[in-house]
């Protein structure tokens, strides 16, 4: 049968009750849906006919267009070989000859790939190997994150955690990762317009960093380990500007902060309550 003869020609023949929407009011949108049916290049065609230009390109997942033959063409002929194959203790060819063409245009340094199915599971996947990688190599005690206000990672709980996006963290807030603080958020139009590069701006962001006191023993013992040094804190590529930001924050702030240098030297600023 043809997935088409399964689905409905009217909004008024399709139960809509039985999903749920992401990041949609579902009431709302079920008293009024908005349906595509069908895509080919940059347009959707909506279930009442109307061409409607995709200018996010399905939320990023198909920059080259909708339905192109030879991307469609792709996907037929690995189905009709192998479906799925697991990845523990197996796997099939297909997967490394496109874990070393993508390794081939990465940054230098980036020379492996982890195919996860979401960019949600994608962050907390690269949380967990932040926290893995520090462990292995001797630094178990580095487990500190830093996020920014407004910053979107996924709907997984450590994407939730390092976002942001207050509405999002709201629900959950008493579940999410602990050891994690966030940034100002950089996105400023008076001081980064017609900027090439690295806007001079920045550095003063890191004094308004958030830091939680959980306690006043951990408060006094986050001063005195130096292994911590960028547990918690920013990296500062001038010296002098480093320096004369720890001055400030030590004084403005009066909490506690790690800033290393370029040359990989403990800054340290921090007084107790």
């Amino acid at each position: 049968m043809n997935i088409r003869d399964l689905v409905p020609n009217s909004v008024q023949d399709l139960n809509l009750d039985p999903l749920w929407l992401p990041f949609t009011s579902n009431r709302q949108f079920k008293e009024q849906p908005r349906l595509l049916v069908s895509a080919k290049d940059m347009h959707y065609t909506s279930i009442d006919g109307k061409q409607i230009l995709d200018g996010i390109a399905g939320l990023w997942a198909v920059a080259a267009g909708h339905c192109r033959a030879p991307i469609v063409d792709a996907i037929k002929q690995q189905a009709e070989n192998v479906d799925y194959v697991t990845g523990f203790q197996l796997h099939h060819p297909a997967a490394f000859v496109a874990a070393e063409r993508l390794t081939r245009i990465t940054p230098q340094g980036m020379g492996h790939a982890f195919f996860v199915n979401s960019g949600s599971e994608a962050v907390d996947t690269a949380l967990k190997m932040a926290l893995a990688y520090h462990r292995a190599r001797g630094e178990g005690t580095r487990t500190r994150f830093i996020g920014r206000e407004r910053g979107y990672h996924g709907v997984g709980f450590g994407g939730i955690s390092v976002g942001g996006m207050v509405a999002n963290r709201k629900t959950f807030s008493g579940a999410l990762l602990p050891s994690v603080d966030h940034l100002p958020h950089t996105h400023n139009l008076e001081k980064n317009a017609y900027t090439r590069g690295e806007p001079e701006h920045g550095f003063e962001l890191a004094g308004l960093l958030h830091i939680k006191r959980h306690d006043e023993v951990g408060f006094k013992m986050l001063g005195q380990r130096p292994d911590m040094r960028f547990g918690l804190g920013v990296e500062i590529s001038d010296g002098q500007r480093g320096t004369e930001l720890v001055h400030d924050l030590g004084t403005a702030v009066g909490n506690a902060l790690v800033v290393g240098n370029a040359d990989d030297q403990a800054l340290f600023a921090g007084q107790d309550r």
